[in-house]
């Protein structure tokens, strides 16, 4: 019996994994298979992922808080895509990936420790071929990725941080769950992290990854303890707060020896400020549903600047496609998470979402960086502890989550 229990163990991580492959595919592989037979192959396995992630919610029937929301942030940035003639294709695509994303976690969350570990398998194996192409090509792989970027086996530079990011939540929330404490292979995962982006010289992924590793380190101090200020909402004040002084007000002056002396960028964050007072002036043009998505030359040509391949700030990019609608419907999935880790903040589960979370809304700030393996990570945080079972037309124990 326990052979076959580990056989089956075994067999779901695996599908998992591939599941993961496809959906999340690495950036070089995806700019250089990009036609003939190659390229048919990744789309037909993105394919089947997706009937595979509709299977399992559909024969368990669960879903969160967070679906609704975030199908409605993506339905009005796709409505006005339609009114404004943009790439509906392309942001049809996209919302499926996320919302099949949220639906994933759903299916699994009696069982989510399958899912971690294949996320922890995959992302660890893109860590070290991508460490490997960091070490092999300093200045990056001759491929450049669809903005003209030089990118490296997973993702470009300013991209980096978020793959890896998650691959360190994943790693802290399982081993401190099942072990109650970190394991050494968290240690090995964190060293080759931060080494990977520091020697790519990408210091917003650079301090938000510190902050990650530190925090992680003292999670079971924190547990023990239950420090106050350990809170999530404190955390999405200082986020907010830093958005406003830095994104909205640019009012940068007291942190400018930081700025440019530790993180290596000029007061301007080397053009981004330029950026994101083109984009808050766009959307206050369109404020109610935006422009629609954009592809890289228009939103390019709408902002008015070379580097604008985006707003270079999350919640500006989906203002820009969505409007202020889009904004408050993201802020409300964020809501929602916070209500729901609060409930057990002390937690292991709710410590390393609220460390995560923290760190990746700090690159948000400054990059737009969400992804779709981010949306399994806030899934997770908005429905561990207000699941609803359609069958049993109940809430789930708050207890009830785990399983290896």
């Amino acid at each position: 019996m326990i052979k076959q229990k580990k056989l089956i163990i075994e067999k779901k991580t695996l599908i998992f994994t591939i599941v993961l492959f496809f959906i999340a595919p690495p950036d070089y592989l995806s700019n250089v298979w990009n036609s003939g037979l190659l390229y048919y192959f990744l789309q037909a396995g993105m394919l089947f992922s997706y009937l595979y992630i509709i299977y399992l919610w559909i024969s368990r029937r669960k879903f969160s808080a967070i679906v609704l929301p975030v199908a409605a942030m993506y339905g009005v940035i796709i409505i006005s895509t339609i009114i404004n003639n943009g790439d509906l294709f392309a942001i049809f695509v996209r919302a499926v990936g996320v919302i099949l994303m949220v639906m994933l976690v759903d299916s699994e969350k009696d069982q989510i420790d399958y899912l971690w570990k294949a996320a922890v398998i995959y992302l660890t194996l893109m860590m070290f071929i991508t460490f490997v192409t960091i070490l092999v090509y300093p200045n990056g792989l001759e491929v450049a990725d669809r903005r003209g970027q030089t990118l490296w086996f997973y993702s470009v530079k300013n991209g980096l941080g978020k793959p890896l990011l998650c691959l360190l939540f994943f790693t802290a929330d399982y081993s401190l769950r099942k072990y109650n404490m970190l394991k050494w292979y968290y240690y090995v995962i964190a060293a080759l992290s931060w080494t990977s982006v520091y020697l790519i010289k990408s210091s917003t992924s650079l301090v938000a990854l510190t902050i990650m590793i530190v925090l992680t380190v003292f999670a079971p101090v924190i547990r023990k303890r239950q420090f106050k200020l350990f809170n999530i909402y404190v955390f999405l004040g200082i986020i907010a707060f830093a958005f406003i002084l830095f994104v909205v007000l640019q009012n940068v002056w007291i942190f400018s020896s930081f700025i440019v002396n530790v993180l290596n960028k000029s007061v301007t964050f080397n053009g981004r400020s330029g950026i994101w007072q083109a984009a808050i002036s766009r959307i206050l043009q369109k404020p109610i549903l935006g422009y629609g998505y954009l592809s890289t030359s228009q939103f390019v040509s709408l902002i008015g600047h070379h580097a604008a391949s985006d707003a270079h700030n999350y919640l500006l990019t989906i203002g820009v496609y969505g409007g202020i609608v889009s904004i408050v419907l993201f802020l409300i999935v964020l809501l929602l998470l916070a209500k729901s880790v609060r409930k057990q903040q002390f937690e292991y589960s709710g410590i390393t979402i609220t460390m995560f979370v923290f760190a990746f809304l700090l690159m948000m700030n400054f990059e737009n960086t969400s992804n779709r393996i981010f949306w399994l990570i806030l899934s997770y945080g908005c429905s561990l502890f207000n699941r609803y079972d359609t069958r049993a037309k109940k809430p789930h124990l708050a207890n009830k989550h785990f399983a290896a």
